[in-house]
């Protein structure tokens, strides 16, 4: 869970190809990522960088609040257990 509720803005200057390197380098043992977004404009900003990266776009999720994200956590893990 990434938790960017307080986030409004993005950083000066180039952020895609910094966040694209970043997302490139998440060891494959992490299997889904949820962020906690608020800011229309992060999400915007997180969807072109999915667009970049479409094997991201299975393995991501934005969702508005913390509980939202445990909620779909846990799910997640329930369903990884029964396996």
């Amino acid at each position: 869970i990434c938790d960017m509720s307080q986030s409004s803005s993005l950083p000066k200057g180039n952020v895609l190809s910094p966040a694209r390197s970043n997302m490139m380098q998440v060891p494959a043992n992490i299997t889904h990522v949820i962020f906690v977004i608020h800011s229309r404009l992060i999400e915007v900003f997180a969807g072109l960088l999915f667009d970049m990266l479409p094997g991201w776009r299975k393995r991501a999720q934005i969702v508005k609040t913390l509980d939202e994200a445990y909620q779909i956590a846990q799910s997640m893990v329930a369903n990884f257990e029964e396996r």
